[in-house]
């Protein structure tokens, strides 16, 4: 029986252009990370939940890596209700912005 992380905050994360292009590849790499993820029904959509002893930069950088380095991009949500967007392109490639 796998054991239950204590979690702080979930997050749905819509990812454009994965390392792979594979929504399964990024999912396996954040469970052997330590994240607890989900599908939910939209095709490119996460489930993710950030267990407590994760920063919210280490889990900013470690979604980073998982987008392709020149067309990656993604949307992310917290439970909180802000939304942060990363994009791969432009001058402020990689930063996380408010939306």
């Amino acid at each position: 029986m796998p054991k239950r992380l204590m979690v702080r905050w979930r997050y749905i994360a819509e990812f454009n252009r994965c390392v792979g292009d594979s929504i399964w590849r990024v999912k396996r790499r954040l469970e052997r990370l330590g994240y607890d993820v989900d599908f939910v029904p939209q095709l490119t959509t996460l489930l993710i939940r950030r267990p407590v002893g994760v920063t919210m930069k280490q889990f900013r950088s470690d979604l980073r890596a998982l987008l392709q380095p020149r067309r990656g991009s993604l949307i992310l949500c917290s439970s909180s209700g802000r939304a942060w967007s990363c994009n791969m392109r432009g001058n402020r490639s990689g930063d996380f912005v408010t939306i």
